[in-house]
C-alpha cells in the first residue's frame, strides 16, 4: 500500500535500509521514524501519528520525509487539519518533494477544495508527467468541478477531465480507475451505453472494483436493464469489506425485484408484468426510444417520461453516503485500491426519453413492402426492396479542424436556453453559429440534429447527426439517433445498417435490439430477424417497458 517509487522513494529505502542495518546504534530520530513508517504499514494511524511526530522533533524540525511522513498517517487518521500542516511543512523544507504535491492534491479532493486539489495535482503531474495516478486524480478533480460549471463551460470542463483520465491509461492501460474516469463522463455528458461499456471494461481489468459495479448498476438501471441492475448490484453488495451503502443498496434491490415480480390478479395465476398501450393485445407492436439531448445538451420537454427510478430509489440517496477516502502515498499509489476510487457517480434519478411511435412507412410506387414466399431465398428481399426503398446519399464528413470554442460555447448555451423554452428556430440558429465558429463541437452538433429532427427538419438532422459522427464515431446514443432519424425519412435500409453497427459495438443495447426488430418486423416484412433482435431484447432487459408487446407479437402464430 505504502510502496516507494520515483528518485525521493528510493534515496528513502537506501536510508531506511540504512537504518535497519544498524538499528543497533541508529539515533533516536531516524529508529522513530523508521518505527512510524511501520505503524503506518500496518494500518495503526493514530500510534503512527504518535510515533512520527515525536521523530520530526528528534531530527531537529528540519527532515521533509518525515513530516510527509507525518501527513500522511495525520490524513490515514481523519487529522485532516493535522495532515495539511505537516505536508506544508515538508513543501516548506524541500519544494521538490514531488509526492507532497500529490498528497496536498488528495487531502483537498477529501475536503471538497476543487480548486486547491487541480493546483497541487497539476504541479505533480508538471514535476511527475509519467505518473498515472497524477494524472487520474486531476481528471476526478477537473471532473467533480463540473455540475457546478455554468452550462456554456461545462462541455469543456469535462473535455479537460477525459484528457486527463486518457493521459492516465496511455501510461497504464486497462487501469479501472481510468476506466471509470471515462466512464463517469460520459454519464455526465448523458451517454450511459457508452459509460456502461466503461464500466464493463473496468470489470474485466479488475472483477471486484467496487466503483465500477456500483455505477455500471446504476447506469443499467437508467437505461431500464432492471433485471441486469440487480444481478450487477447483488455483486456489489457481495463484496468484502460490505459496502458502506450496503443497507440502501439493499433496499433498492428489493424494490427492483418486486417491480419485476409477475403479476397475480385476485383468483387468478401470474402473469409477467404488463405494460400499458393503447393497442389491443394482438395489435400490441414494441416501440423505441428517443435519447433525449444530454446534460450539457437541454433537457426534452415532452411530457411522455419513462423512468423505473422514483425518488426513493435514486442514485442520489444511494450514493449519499462519504465517497471512499483518496489515499494519500508518499510517493506515487497503487492505483487500484478501492480507496483510491472516484466516488458513485450522481446519475439524474428522472431521465427524460420521448417516445417514438412507429408508424409504418408506406414505401412510394407500393401501398406495402414486398413479401417473400417460404420458397424464396433470404437475400431476395434485400433485392427487392433496394429497388423500391429511398437510400441515404452519405456525405461522409472529414473530421474537423476545431475553431474558438469559448465562443461556440456561448451560443451553445443560449441555444440551450431557445431549446428548453421551446423556441425551436432560435435554438437551431444558436446551434448553427456554435458550429460554424467551432467546427469540431459534438455538443452542437448532437443538440442541432435533436432540434432538427423535432421540427421535422430531416434534411438537416441526418447531415448534423454525420457530422457529429465524424468527431464521435463511438457514440452509441449519436448514431442510434441518426438511425432513428433515417428511419423517418423512409431510408429504412440504411437505418438497419447503422442500427447494426451500434449492436455490432455494443451486443447488449436493448434499444437498437428493439429499434431493428420494429424493423424487420412492421416495414422490412422479415419476421425471423424480427424475432432474433425481439428475443435479444428480453434476453437482456426482461423489466423493458415493451416486453409485453414484445411477448404479444412472438406469440402470435404468423410469427
Amino acid at each position: 500500500m505504502l510502496s516507494v517509487k520515483n528518485q525521493a522513494g528510493k534515496i528513502l529505502i537506501f536510508f531506511f535500509a540504512a537504518v535497519t542495518l544498524f538499528a543497533g546504534c541508529a539515533p533516536p530520530g531516524p529508529r522513530a521514524l523508521l518505527r512510524g513508517r511501520k505503524l503506518l504499514e500496518q494500518g495503526k494511524y493514530s500510534e503512527a501519528v504518535e510515533k512520527l511526530a515525536s521523530a520530526t522533533v528528534l531530527l531537529g524540525g528540519t527532515n521533509a520525509q518525515a513530516f510527509n511522513y507525518l501527513g500522511l498517517a495525520c490524513h490515514l487518521a481523519g487529522q485532516t487539519t493535522e495532515a495539511e500542516r505537516a505536508y506544508q511543512k515538508a513543501l516548506a523544507l524541500n519544494p521538490d518533494l514531488a509526492e507532497v504535491r500529490f498528497n496536498l492534491g488528495c487531502l483537498a479532493l477529501d475536503t471538497g477544495r476543487l480548486e486547491q486539489a487541480k493546483s497541487d495535482l497539476t504541479a505533480y503531474t508538471l514535476r511527475r508527467p509519467n505518473a498515472h495516478e497524477g494524472w487520474l486524480k486531476l481528471g476526478l478533480a477537473v471532473l467533480r468541478q463540473a455540475p457546478a460549471t455554468p452550462l456554456h463551460l461545462r462541455s469543456s470542463q469535462l473535455a479537460s477531465a477525459e484528457k486527463d483520465f486518457s493521459e492516465g491509461l496511455r501510461l497504464s492501460p486497462q487501469n479501472p480507475e481510468g476506466l471509470v474516469g471515462l466512464g463517469l463522463v460520459r454519464v455526465q455528458r448523458g451517454q450511459p451505453t457508452e459509460a456502461a461499456a466503461f464500466f464493463t471494461r473496468a470489470l474485466k481489468a479488475q472483477p471486484d472494483y467496487p466503483p465500477a459495479l456500483v455505477n455500471l448498476a446504476i447506469v443499467e438501471q437508467q437505461l431500464n436493464q432492471r433485471q441486469a441492475a440487480i444481478e450487477t448490484y447483488r455483486q456489489y453488495l457481495a463484496l468484502k469489506p460490505a459496502p458502506e451503502n450496503a443497507d440502501a443498496v439493499r433496499a433498492l434491490v428489493r424494490q427492483l425485484e418486486q417491480e419485476l415480480a409477475p403479476v397475480t390478479p385476485p383468483g387468478g395465476t401470474a402473469r409477467p408484468p404488463q405494460t400499458r398501450t393503447n393497442l389491443t393485445a394482438s395489435q400490441a407492436v414494441p416501440t423505441e426510444t428517443v435519447p433525449s439531448p444530454t446534460s450539457s445538451k437541454p433537457a426534452t420537454t415532452d411530457t411522455t417520461r419513462t423512468s423505473n427510478v422514483t425518488k426513493a430509489q435514486s442514485p442520489e440517496n444511494l450514493s449519499g453516503t462519504a465517497p471512499s477516502a483518496t489515499t494519500p502515498k508518499v510517493s506515487r499509489p497503487a492505483s487500484t485500491s478501492a480507496a483510491n476510487a472516484p466516488e458513485v457517480v450522481q446519475v439524474p434519478p428522472d431521465p427524460v426519453i420521448r417516445q417514438a411511435q412507429d408508424t409504418p412507412v408506406v414505401l412510394s410506387g407500393t401501398s406495402a413492402p414486398p413479401k417473400l414466399t417460404a420458397e424464396s431465398p433470404a437475400t431476395a428481399l434485400q433485392t427487392a426492396l433496394e429497388s423500391k426503398i429511398p437510400r441515404y446519399h452519405y456525405r461522409t464528413p472529414a473530421k474537423p479542424i476545431p475553431g474558438n470554442r469559448s465562443e461556440a460555447e456561448r451560443a451553445f448555451a443560449q441555444g440551450v436556453q431557445a431549446y428548453q423554452a421551446q423556441h425551436l428556430k432560435e435554438a437551431i440558429a444558436s446551434y448553427r453559429r456554435a458550429v460554424q465558429v467551432d467546427p469540431a463541437f459534438f455538443d452542437a452538433y448532437y443538440n442541432l440534429a435533436q432540434a432538427a429532427t423535432k421540427t421535422d427538419n430531416l434534411s438537416l438532422a441526418l447531415s448534423t447527426y454525420e457530422a457529429a459522427l465524424a468527431l464521435r464515431p463511438e457514440s452509441s446514443d449519436a448514431r442510434y439517433n441518426f438511425a432513428l432519424a433515417l428511419k423517418r425519412a423512409g431510408c429504412l435500409l440504411d437505418a438497419a445498417a447503422e442500427l447494426e453497427k451500434v449492436i455490432a459495438a455494443y451486443p447488449k443495447d436493448s434499444r437498437a435490439h428493439l429499434a431493428l426488430g420494429n424493423l424487420y418486423a412492421q416495414q422490412l416484412q422479415q419476421p425471423a430477424k424480427a424475432r432474433e433482435h425481439y428475443l435479444k431484447v428480453l434476453d437482456s432487459d426482461p423489466g423493458n417497458p415493451q416486453a409485453a408487446a414484445i411477448r404479444s407479437w412472438l406469440t402470435e402464430p404468423s410469427h
